[in-house]
């Protein structure tokens, strides 16, 4: 017998009260998902990934008009047509997200332990089977499934998008707009993200005390460096953490975030908040607006809509290997486990490529050549 409170992720216990037999099948599927959200958790799977994995299966139960002990091999992979077709072709990365969610549901509610099996044989002569194998599943072969056009942008394109970032806080006092004043504050954040390689949602949640000071740059004051606390983290893991250090090349970065942060983020009156990037209700910058205002700004400077904020974060793994950095620094500035990923980000240009050479050749001949 369970105890008060405690959560149960078997048939039984989900379904332990009384149902009218013409919600019977609504009321089996409902608490399937009720049974699977709670072993995942149980997993360490954050809510937004919980809630993430339970809408595909809704939306795969709509589409098959069936409910899960009725669904076979073929509903699946009709439905893998129907999302390259009606749909439009989604990404490879997410096609496998959305087949990995049904994957799991299944294994869940097709494991004897948890008596979904013997429950529905009992009310409705069927039961849940597994509909996938490997002949209709992606397999996860490569590091990187982004779209290829997604890249890292050159010195040029940096430069052209951190212009047109400034020339909206140019126009806003121009036309003396009341944005102005979050225009500053965009172009100090998306100058900050390129500089420490951040993802968006790292970049959202830093906080004042993870600026940092580096003991040999002393005159860049906390300006130095920046502690990464919400980094990706692995399957069931918790966020991880990395300290990335400013180089000298984006030395000219001290000045931009000094400026934003004695002068331009006090005018948001953000009394006690911690938060670094601080909206003018005193709320954190979310993901979402940082997704949004650097597509705006991208479009502004005449760049490849295509590009996404991550690309920045390509941008700064290529350009510390160009700038000569060792791979391994660099893999650590990353906050990448193995430096095969680095090198996922890595898109150093051919001109790189052709000096590498040279070099080698002239250590090879004693620059006799």
């Amino acid at each position: 017998m369970s105890e008060p409170g405690y959560l149960d992720a078997t048939a039984e216990h989900l379904l332990s009260s009384r149902v009218s037999s013409i919600d019977v099948q609504i009321e089996v599927f409902n608490k399937m998902l009720d049974g699977w959200n709670i072993q995942m958790t149980s997993r360490y799977v954050k809510e937004d990934g919980r809630r993430a994995a339970i809408a595909i299966i809704r939306r795969f139960e709509l589409f098959t008009n069936a409910y899960p002990w009725n669904w076979r091999p073929e509903d699946f992979e009709a439905w893998g047509v129907h999302l390259i077709g009606a749909e439009g072709r989604v990404d490879f990365s997410t096609a496998r997200q959305y087949q990995g969610a049904i994957r799991r549901f299944i294994d869940y509610i097709t494991d004897a332990r948890y008596g979904w099996l013997k429950l529905c044989r009992a009310k409705f002569e069927a039961e849940p089977v597994v509909i996938y194998n490997e002949f209709n599943t992606l397999s996860h072969t490569e590091e990187f499934e982004g779209r290829p056009e997604r890249r890292a942008l050159t010195y040029d394109e940096v430069q052209q998008f951190f212009d047109a970032a400034d020339a909206r806080v140019s126009r806003a006092r121009r036309l003396k707009r009341k944005g102005s004043l979050a225009a500053m504050r965009d172009s100090a954040m998306l100058k900050d993200m390129y500089v420490f390689g951040t993802r968006c949602n790292e970049h959202s949640r830093l906080d004042l005390p993870d600026m940092r000071h580096q003991p040999n740059v002393p005159e860049w004051d906390q300006f130095g460096a920046m502690h990464v606390r919400y980094g990706k983290a692995k399957p069931g893991g918790p966020p991880r953490r990395r300290t990335v250090l400013l180089i000298p090349e984006f030395q000219w970065s001290v000045d931009v975030q000094r400026q934003y942060i004695e002068e331009i983020r006090p005018l948001f009156d953000p009394k006690e908040h911690p938060a670094i990037w601080i909206t003018e209700r005193l709320s954190r910058v979310s993901k979402k607006y940082i997704e949004d205002v650097f597509s705006e700004i991208i479009s502004d400077a005449g760049l490849d809509p295509i590009l996404v904020p991550h690309c920045l974060r390509h941008s700064f793994c290529t350009h510390h290997l160009e700038f000569g950095y060792p791979p391994i620094f660099v893999q650590r500035q990353m906050g990448h486990s193995w430096a095969s990923n680095t090198g996922i980000y890595g898109h150093v240009s051919n001109e790189y490529m052709n000096d590498q050479l040279d070099d080698a050749l002239d250590r090879r001949f004693d620059g006799k050549r």
